[in-house]
């Protein structure tokens, strides 16, 4: 009776690894999935990513009132990464944006940076756009050139494009 059960334990593990070493030797041609997975180590990413479910990107909202007349940006300006931009000019205000000014949100050639800027006067004071050093403002074709009326948005893309020029994309929207 004991050698029975001996005999069956040894064909029992010997099945099992005769079961293994043919899973092992000769393993199924499954398709290998070839994309990293799982959260990242830091800040940095070096790796291309495919978002498929959406993504919410987050910021800082950066306000500012009382702006007459003239105003240059500087590092200060885009330093803290702002998503969102609310100025509040009192008349029409003419912004000079540098391309010093962008490089804390466009750090490196090739960096490519959105933020939403909102004019949120109620009178007619107006936001309108001017290159500064080292800086280009493009925009498309329907808007009415580099400026934002009062209370309208527009979405400013930044592009790092050489170690001392931006390219600025300029898309304005309108209240109906």
């Amino acid at each position: 009776m004991k050698t029975q059960t001996v005999l069956k334990w040894v064909v029992g593990v010997a099945v099992v690894g005769f079961a293994l070493w043919l899973g092992v030797t000769f393993p199924r041609s499954n398709p290998v999935i070839n994309q990293i997975v799982g959260g990242a180590s830091g800040p940095v990413n070096y790796d291309h990513n495919f978002f498929l479910a959406g993504l919410t990107s987050g910021g800082t909202v950066a306000t500012t009132s009382g702006l007459i007349a003239t105003y240059t940006t500087s590092e200060k300006d885009f330093a803290q990464t702002p998503s969102y931009i609310v100025w509040t000019p009192n008349l029409a205000l003419t912004v000079s944006v540098t391309a010093t000014s962008t490089f804390p949100y466009v750090p490196n050639v090739g960096d490519v940076a959105s933020v939403v800027i909102k004019n949120a006067t109620t009178t007619a004071g107006s936001i309108t756009f001017a290159e500064g050093s080292g800086l280009t403002i493009k925009h498309s074709e329907d808007d009415a050139g580099d400026a934002i009326a009062y209370t309208d948005v527009s979405r400013v893309t930044f592009i790092r494009t050489s170690s001392l020029t931006v390219t600025m994309m300029l898309e304005a929207f309108h209240d109906n």
